[in-house]
């Protein structure tokens, strides 16, 4: 019984903390595709003005 208790815990952690990894790659994907459309956008905005 205890043996079983310790399992599910330990695999619920595991779950837990590769959910947070994707979780974290996910957003810095985002967050550097934000920047590359704000880098994109400057330099337009930069040629219009020129």
């Amino acid at each position: 019984m205890f043996d079983t208790l310790i399992y599910y815990v330990m695999n619920g952690v595991i779950i837990i903390l590769s959910m947070m990894e994707i979780c974290l790659e996910v957003s810095n994907k985002v967050v550097y595709s934000y920047d590359l459309w704000l880098q994109f956008f400057k330099h337009e905005m930069y040629k219009n003005i020129n």
